[in-house]
């Protein structure tokens, strides 16, 4: 493995880690903010809701364009907004009516809007 040029946070990071900061690089730190933090928890869906930016990196990460994505534990669908986004199949569970209400009015809202090129 080469080392990878990288910025001062991705070494302080890996060095904090116990990691050879040499093989460290910025892109490899994702600081994608929490959903409805502090001040603004009022407009969290869910407790434990994800960042669409980070599913999104993920969805994009683990897969490809048309394959198809089962979450079992839904929550508020912040994976199937990121296959939407993505052009990924999705397939939602969730055994809260209130969650699962909460889902399919944001996926829906998404699947409308579409995405602006």
């Amino acid at each position: 493995m080469k080392p990878r040029p990288g910025g001062l946070w991705a070494k302080k990071v890996a060095i904090n880690r116990g990691l050879d900061p040499a093989y460290s690089k910025d892109g490899d730190l994702w600081r994608d903010p929490s959903p409805g933090m502090g001040c603004n928890s009022h407009l969290r869906r869910h407790p434990n809701e994800k960042p669409e930016s980070l599913m999104v990196k993920l969805v994009k990460l683990c897969t490809v364009m048309g394959e198809t994505i089962c979450d079992p534990y839904m929550g508020s669908g912040t994976t199937g907004i990121a296959c939407l986004r993505t052009g990924r199949n999705f397939i939602g569970i969730e055994k809260d009516p209130t969650h699962f209400a909460t889902a399919v009015a944001r996926l829906q809202r998404e699947a409308i809007q579409g995405r602006l090129l």
